[in-house]
């Protein structure tokens, strides 16, 4: 999500268990043969879409979701449920999920390693 002070993604923090949102900064530069050694080991990266609270929206809240990789793939709604909870994550029209969250969506990334 773009606004005058920065581009910015909902991200699920995998210490905290919050839904916020976090700055892209402008200088930030992808490097597509990155260390990946530097990436924690115990987290399975996944990708969310999570009904929005407003009844009549259409847009998802889409985070990126850091998870224990403990957690499987069957159990990862149930994690949701039991342990997130919203901070300022919210859809393209600024609502924030539906409470108990409802995945419409969630998809493990692929590693490249």
């Amino acid at each position: 999500m773009s606004s005058e002070d920065g581009t910015y993604i909902n991200y699920a923090c995998p210490v905290c268990s919050k839904l916020s949102q976090a700055r892209i900064e402008s200088e930030t530069k992808i490097f597509q043969h990155g260390d990946l050694t530097k990436f924690p080991d115990r987290l399975t990266v996944y990708i969310v879409f999570l009904k929005c609270s407003k009844p009549d929206c259409e847009s998802p809240v889409i985070l990126l979701a850091p998870t224990k990789k403990q957690v499987s793939d069957g159990e990862f709604m149930t994690h949701i449920r039991e342990n997130w909870g919203t901070d300022s994550a919210v859809c393209a029209k600024g609502y924030p999920p539906t409470y108990p969250y409802e995945g419409r969506i969630w998809k493990q990334l692929e590693s490249e390693r």
